[in-house]
């Protein structure tokens, strides 16, 4: 059997010679597919890929490279309040000027040795003082009875220290100790009421709304969207072991009347 990989151009006839087996030899040479040789064209190296990326202003960011290896004699052309280079492992690594403003954007492009395009990244600069989404408190929405209190857990980021609470509707809002919404409405709040609590950081963006309604004997199914939460009060508690209690009594006198 004979393998390898020749060096040749794709198209064309070629002969195999077998060291030291002559046709007059008496030694058998056999051959596969009869002797037939393929040329393929080589596989293509893998180009280099970087994503883009944001920071805020006098950070670095390193954005990794996806791709193949980076070739050598790469560069790299820079348009924006930002340095770049890329470093021993292949990440692109951009340092944002300090005076950079949120919204500026970066845009670095990466060239191989004859000047050819390999990839365009954005970096865009961000708010150094707002919040991340992801890094927001979220609260969902729920309902409430007249003169009832609701806790509303907060399912998201920690909440800044200085956040700010205003209330629209019926009702008074607050964020206790452990970062959960306490709304309590109003006694004469009516049914179909809504009470939309708004917090927010110490620059005014809002970190999260919350919307109440205020139910009527039976609170309103939940609908899409948050998850609702349904208040209780100790009173409704304590007034349904009540009846629960004379039920039973009056059971037991009954039943001993019979017997």
């Amino acid at each position: 059997m004979i393998t390898g990989t020749p060096t040749a151009p794709i198209d064309g006839n070629y002969t195999v010679t077998v060291e030291g087996k002559t046709p007059d030899s008496g030694k058998e040479v056999n051959t596969s597919n009869d002797g037939k040789i393929t040329v393929t064209e080589p596989e293509a190296p893998k180009s280099p890929d970087w994503g883009n990326g944001s920071g805020k202003p006098g950070e670095t960011v390193v954005i990794p490279n996806d791709g193949g290896p980076v070739p050598d004699g790469t560069t790299v052309e820079t348009d924006g309040p930002g340095k770049v280079t890329i470093d021993e492992n292949g990440n692109v690594v951009v340092d944002i000027d300090k005076d950079a403003k949120p919204g500026d954007k970066i845009v670095v492009i990466v060239k191989d040795k004859d000047g050819n395009e390999i990839d365009k990244i954005e970096v865009t600069v961000t708010d150094p003082d707002k919040q991340p989404e992801a890094d927001k408190p979220n609260w969902g929405d729920g309902s409430v009875k007249p003169g009832e209190t609701v806790v509303i857990p907060n399912d998201g980021g920690k909440v800044p220290g200085d956040a700010k609470v205003t209330v629209e509707g019926p009702g008074k809002a607050q964020i206790d100790k452990d970062g959960n919404l306490v709304i309590t409405a109003d006694p004469n709040a009516k049914p179909g009421d809504k009470i939309t609590v708004t917090v927010t950081d110490k620059d005014g963006n809002v970190l999260d709304t919350s919307t109440i309604t205020v139910a009527g004997k039976t609170a309103p199914k939940s609908g899409t969207g948050k998850l609702s939460y349904t208040g209780a009060t100790v009173g409704g508690l304590a007034a349904a072991a009540t009846m629960l209690t004379a039920a039973g009594a009056f059971l037991v006198s009954r039943k001993r009347r019979e017997d």
